[in-house]
Parts: structure tokens; sequence; C-alpha cells
């Protein structure tokens, strides 16, 4: 390519963990703010749509490519993720935190990831006391009846479950523990890092 320089759009789908994680467990009169979230044509960064919609104190600042998002209580909404695969497991996240049902459609060609995550993020959250239903093209998360608790859990060898879940345990009681960690590597290799920088309390075995 001819010299010159070139704008390199953030990753959504990465940056989705990020909002989520502020929405469901940012400090008080604290934010969460991810920078290098300038528009693009990337279909992930529908997740800041679903957060407003869902209630979330979000803020994106286009001009300046900054997102900043506030601990927030959520309401279930209905997400169409045709789209948008890959936000299917962090929209299940944030559906066992909110108030009312998530409903997660038209999800069936999510089954045919790296795993199945829409059976992934059913069991796997189940496991930490949600409460959810699942259909062939659907995933419904039943957040007024869930009450998130540590547990141990499988990332499914997928580094998005993997993410997902971790975002899930910063919002549950007690510690959770996710074997097969090491998968955020995959896409997002410092993604425990930022989360310690952000102030969750994180342990990784083998370092």
């Amino acid at each position: 390519p001819a010299g010159g320089s070139y704008a390199v759009p953030g990753d959504f789908s990465s940056i989705s963990y990020l909002v989520a994680a502020g929405a469901v467990a940012a400090a008080p009169d604290a934010s969460v703010r991810v920078e290098g979230a300038r528009p693009s044509a990337q279909g992930d960064a529908a997740i800041v749509e679903v957060l407003e919609r869902m209630g979330a104190a979000i803020d994106w600042d286009r001009d300046a490519g900054a997102i900043a998002v506030e601990r927030s209580a959520l309401s279930g909404v209905e997400v169409d993720v045709g789209d948008t695969p890959d936000l299917l497991p962090t929209i299940a996240t944030l559906g066992a935190v909110a108030d009312g049902d998530t409903r997660i459609v038209n999800c069936e060609h999510v089954r045919y990831k790296e795993t199945d995550r829409v059976s992934a993020m059913a069991e796997e959250l189940e496991r930490m006391g949600a409460e959810t239903t699942e259909e062939p093209d659907v995933l419904t998360v039943h957040g007024a009846e869930s009450d998130l608790r540590g547990a141990t859990v499988d990332g499914r060898a997928d580094h998005r479950i993997v993410m997902a879940l971790a975002v899930a345990a910063l919002a549950a009681d007690g510690t959770t523990t996710i074997r097969g960690g090491e998968h955020v590597d995959v896409s997002f290799p410092g993604f425990f890092d930022v989360m310690a920088d952000l102030g969750a309390a994180v342990e990784r075995d083998g370092t």
C-alpha cells in the first residue's frame, strides 16, 4: 500500500465486554470509559444501542471515539442477533442481571461458532443461578428470576464464552472460577489485565 496514515477502528466485539462490565459493576459515582471506539461499519457496535434500550447510563462520544458507561438498573429487551452473532454471550450475561426477560432471537446460527454458544451460555449462566429458556432459535434469560452467585464454570474453549462469563462473575456474589480462561488469547490477550485494572479481583493459575 501507499505510504500514509490509516485509522484502525477498535474491535467492538471486544469493546462489548468492557461496556457490559461497566453497566453491571462500575463503582458508585464512577464510570468505565473505553477509548478507541470510533464509528465504523462493525455490526457489533450495536451493543451501545442494546445497552441504551436496556436503560444503561451510556454515552458514546463518536467524535472522540470514547464510550463511558455507569452501573445501571437494566431492563430486559428483545434483541435480534441475526447480524451480530458475536454479541449473544454478552447480551445473555446482561439479561441475567436485568429485570424482566431478555429474548435473544434469530440465534440458531450462533450454535455453529467455536462452540454452541446458545447452549453454552444457557448452561453456564444456570450454574451461576440464572434462569433461562432455550429454543432452537431463541434464548430467553429470565432476569427477574435470576440471582447470580459465584460458581465454577466452563469457558468451553471459546474466548467469547470466557469473557462473557467473566462479566457475569463481576455481578455475582462470591468467587467464580472459569475453566479455560487462557482462550481469551484468541482475540483479547490482555482481557484479564484490563479487568484487573478496572478493579476486579483476578487470579490466574500459572501466572
